[in-house]
């Protein structure tokens, strides 16, 4: 493959308890805004380690980035919000497309995590943003031993 189709994402982060991950879900939905892409994982008996990309999608309005902002503050909880990379342009069948991106990123930045969101994309967290994004823009990615 000789480039990948990215743009840049908000990505919120946040640990919560069964009963506030329901209810933040629920805040959201109220407010009319789409989760593009979601992870979730146990971290305890009852604490969930979630992240979230709201929007259509294609985009993320100023909007949906604010009712985000308001559920999670108006439930009290702390939350981290950062660009990440959405890759998308390649077709869902093919395979050997996480094993090339995990490849060519390794080279240059840590990936923190990786998640599908709707219609085959997926959402790359990245310890160094600009690192990746001059990796993915080459004509030729490079391949790490």
């Amino acid at each position: 493959m000789s480039q990948f189709l990215f743009r840049l994402r908000t990505q919120f982060s946040f640990v919560v308890n069964n009963k506030t991950l329901g209810a933040v879900l629920q805040g959201i939905a109220k407010s009319k805004v789409n989760i593009n892409g979601y992870e979730s994982t146990k971290i305890g008996r009852n604490l969930n380690q979630v992240r979230l990309v709201v929007g259509v999608t294609n985009f993320e309005t100023a909007q949906d980035l604010r009712v985000v902002k308001r559920v999670l503050q108006n439930l009290g909880v702390k939350y981290h919000a950062k660009k990440i990379l959405q890759m998308y342009g390649f077709p869902a069948e093919v395979p050997g497309i996480l094993n090339t991106l995990y490849h060519a990123l390794g080279c240059k930045t840590r990936v923190i995590a990786s998640y599908f969101g709707e219609k085959s994309k997926i959402y790359i967290d990245v310890a160094n943003l600009a690192a990746a994004i001059r990796v993915l823009s080459q004509k030729k990615l490079p391949v790490c031993p």
